[in-house]
């Protein structure tokens, strides 16, 4: 784990926080941007966007504060006339840079907002242009709906209310929050396994902080700590600085394992909205995701390993990202329609998506309990001796459709359908084509990236490389066709290093020169990869 979290880096003071250097003060960030509000030249709804982001960037910011203030009178804005569009530019730009280097998920949306408030004044400016392609590349286009959506809870707003019955304001309705999380879990083999794990927020009563603190229980990883900094941001927005203010503790059911990745923020973010908002999780579901401070759910990893995990639990429902969707259509093809009747898989594109789907019964929409009530029905007939015949029965194939209707983001209901009208494509999506290699492949992967070709120390044997190679022939028909040259590749690495383990030379000069033909042959699939990599309309879909 780093020395310095990313919340700190994000708030050093140093020396070096200034533009140009790695490290930045978010308080410097809210005052260029409230500069920018205040030029004569930006109208009224650049004003409101570039207010918003500076409390965004810094909660407790008086400058901040104080424009966003002046901005809702009737008066407005006070505007200065000596702030001129070429100083903005110039140094909006070395802020840009600065973003770029930081290259974090949070930098990576104050950059490409940055860039789309300058280019509003400056549509030629050809380093605004380039800047905003590469962004683009990293992020999602600036998406200032939910942030602008959020105005109601920045402070002098009228988000919701948190007073005790003696006018008293209060932080916290609810003690603790329970939620399931979907993680992976890693093996001593290497490999991984999805997990249900239970996580529970507790408030520290006794604690007297001015801002919203969360931390974990245990040590984490810094793409956990980076995530729980975007989760207190994002929060910290929807209710408002001044009613975001003490200390909550995370813990996991397995605390004593080790944790890392984006994976448990949206979790996490639903854990601190019940605290505030006093709003009951409904324990039967369990979810995956990262999560902007802008409440965008964004993709993980390891979806099939989660949702597997989630079946042998005994959770109902599970959430996965949006942008993971393509991947339970992916196991319907590698797994068959009866692994989406164990469980019912939704997709949720924002946090409000989430929030709605965890919520008890009662407050649930009544089209959303009707679809989950419809598939109970489904899954009862079908998981019956025999009861897969049914699935292409028209009012099997007709329920489904009303399930849809009443759910679209409603997975296991929107693929059996497909699978019930005979509407499954025959080829696994590009991610997907990807996770059927990595898994295949993984033995061979794990040797390339060790570079280990010693036969005392290599810890996988001839039939690893065996069974490896046959699950790539097996599956590489329904590959995407452009990961193919990456199957090829791995073939050829893995029939020489069956030869370098089971028939390896006795001269030292062949072997010396076997070696340099497998070091050759993996670095042929590293060079296939990155031509994957480097592949713009392959990353936008990978990002879709």
């Amino acid at each position: 784990m780093a020395e310095e979290t990313e919340e700190e880096a994000a708030v050093s003071t140093s020396e070096d926080s200034k533009p140009g250097s790695k490290l930045f003060d978010e308080e410097q960030v809210a005052e260029y941007l409230v500069r920018f509000a205040r030029a004569e030249f930006s109208g009224k709804e650049e004003d409101e966007k570039a207010i918003l982001l500076s409390l965004f960037v810094a909660p407790v910011s008086k400058v901040a504060f104080t424009a966003h203030f002046e901005f809702r009178q009737e008066s407005g804005l006070k505007e200065d006339s000596t702030i001129l569009l070429e100083d903005l530019l110039g140094e909006g730009k070395d802020w840009i840079e600065v973003f770029e280097e930081r290259g974090d998920r949070y930098s990576d949306q104050l950059q490409i907002r940055l860039i789309d408030l300058l280019q509003k004044h400056a549509p030629k400016d050809a380093d605004l242009a380039f800047a905003r392609h590469r962004a683009e590349r990293r992020a999602a286009a600036p998406d200032w709906g939910i942030l602008l959506a959020t105005k109601k809870d920045a402070p002098g707003g009228s988000g919701p209310s948190t007073e005790d019955e003696g006018g008293v304001e209060t932080m916290f309705r609810r003690s603790q929050a329970q939620i399931h999380g979907l993680l992976v879990q890693d093996l001593e083999t290497g490999r991984f396994v999805g997990e249900v794990s239970r996580m529970n927020a507790t408030v520290d009563e006794d604690a007297k902080a001015k801002n919203l603190e969360v931390e974990f229980n245990q040590e984490v990883g810094e793409m956990m700590e980076a995530a729980l900094h975007e989760v207190k941001k994002f929060t910290t927005i929807r209710f408002g600085e001044e009613k975001c203010r003490g200390k909550v503790e995370i813990a996991f059911e397995e605390q004593y394992s080790p944790k890392d990745g984006p994976s448990a923020a949206l979790a996490c973010a639903l854990l601190l909205d019940s605290l505030i908002s006093g709003d009951e999780i409904n324990p039967s579901v369990a979810l995956t995701g990262d999560l902007n401070a802008d409440g965008i759910v964004k993709p993980v990893g390891g979806i099939l390993g989660k949702i597997r995990g989630a079946m042998k639990g005994d959770r109902k429902l599970i959430a996965i990202p949006d942008k993971n969707a393509g991947e339970v259509l992916d196991l319907l093809i590698a797994s068959g329609a009866q692994t989406l009747l164990d469980i019912q898989i939704f997709s949720v594109s924002d946090f409000e998506m989430a929030h709605s789907l965890t919520r008890m019964e009662d407050q649930r929409t009544e089209a959303l309990n009707t679809a989950i009530d419809e598939f109970e029905k489904v899954q009862e007939v079908l998981n019956k001796p025999g009861g897969m015949a049914y699935l292409r029965n028209p009012h099997v194939a007709e329920k489904l459709r009303h399930i849809v209707q009443l759910a679209p983001n409603h997975l296991s209901a929107r693929n059996l359908l497909l699978a019930a009208t005979e509407s499954l494509p025959s080829q696994f999506s590009l991610r997907g084509s990807l996770t059927q290699i990595d898994v295949a492949a993984e033995p061979l992967i794990k040797a390339i990236q060790a570079k280990n070709f010693d036969p005392q120390s290599n810890p996988f044997a001839e039939d690893d490389y065996s069974t490896a190679m046959s699950n790539l022939t097996r599956v590489r028909p329904m590959l995407d066709r452009r990961t193919i040259p990456c199957v090829d590749a791995l073939a050829d690495f893995s029939s020489l290093m069956r030869e370098y383990v089971s028939n390896r030379p006795r001269s030292p000069a062949k072997i010396n020169e076997l070696v340099l033909r497998i070091r050759s042959a993996g670095d042929r699939v590293d060079l296939e990869y990155d031509k994957l990599r480097r592949d713009v309309d392959v990353q936008e879909e990978l990002q879709r």
